[in-house]
């Protein structure tokens, strides 16, 4: 078999070598009583290079020894500011509110070297490209750039430490989406009853919790191809045209622009309970949903 163990073992070097650094910082800071204003700020930067030598021995290649080099650098940035207020009006009635935005920008470069038809013997083929057949070689390299942005706000009340609502609104933007929907609005509504808290049950020693929750929400999805919704030209065979005798490659449409692509939206309805007994030696959940 020429793709025997041993050999690809002894005759392929394949290497990676990545620096990642991550870095994180949050503060805080209280305006008034009650009221809080927080800022997280995060970085994730890769920058990786893979190098892969292929012996000459190598049967299954069809054009002798193999060199690769690739080069990746990849940055995700994200920042993030709340303000928060809780305040409790009297005994029964406690509220907690949450305003937001974040912003998240992913950007990176990709860079690829093949050669081959490496002769010679003794040498690393990654580092003594020269040696290989460089007329042939493939030289290619990609960039990407993305950006997500989102204003979000969110209301949590308390009524007697039983009854329990939150609600919350988002407006997430996205820059994969064409420039007629960029932005998608996803709401959710949350309603729970802590029954345990109720005079009744005080007396019910068997059970030590019962909580039974309402909920709705939609959420979405971006989770396509950069670029899908842009203009895309390219080269393609049936474009050619001869100039002067001499073949030309020709330009034409290979994807045509969607202003119109817009987030994918989930609405899902939830009804739960959960459950103690035994002073939580026992606990447990149900939930029964719709999506």
């Amino acid at each position: 078999d020429q793709r025997n163990p041993v050999a690809m073992m002894n005759l392929v070097d394949d290497k990676v070598n990545t620096l990642r650094v991550l870095a994180n910082f949050s503060g805080e800071y209280e305006i008034i009583k009650g009221l809080k204003y927080k800022l997280n700020f995060g970085l994730d930067r890769t920058n990786a290079e893979r190098r892969v030598n292929q012996n000459k021995q190598l049967t299954y290649l069809s054009n002798k020894g193999e060199a690769n080099i690739n080069n990746i650098i990849a940055n995700n940035r994200l920042i993030e500011n709340y303000l928060t207020y809780a305040t409790k009006i009297n005994d029964n009635n406690t509220f907690n509110f949450l305003l937001g935005h974040s912003y998240q920008n992913f950007n990176g470069i990709t860079n690829n070297t093949d050669v081959q038809g490496f002769t010679v013997e003794g040498v690393k083929y990654t580092d003594n490209l020269q040696y290989g057949n460089v007329s042939s070689a493939i030289v290619s390299s990609s960039a990407y750039e993305r950006e997500l942005q989102s204003i979000f706000g969110r209301i949590n009340y308390s009524l007697k430490d039983r009854y329990l609502l939150t609600a919350t609104l988002r407006r997430d933007g996205s820059s994969r989406f064409g420039a007629n929907n960029k932005y998608g609005n996803f709401p959710s509504a949350a309603l729970a009853w802590r029954v345990m808290e109720e005079d009744f049950m005080q007396n019910v020693a068997a059970i030590s919790n019962l909580k039974v929750r309402l909920g709705w929400g939609i959420t979405g999805n971006q989770e396509i191809p950069d670029k899908i919704s842009l203009l895309s030209v390219g080269t393609q065979p049936d474009a050619n045209y001869y100039s002067n005798g001499v073949l030309l490659p020709g330009i034409t449409f290979k994807r045509t622009p969607n202003p119109d692509i817009k987030w994918e939206s989930t609405e899902q309805i939830n009804l739960g309970l959960d459950f103690g007994f035994l002073k939580n030696r026992i606990t447990g959940a149900m939930d029964f949903f719709s999506k």
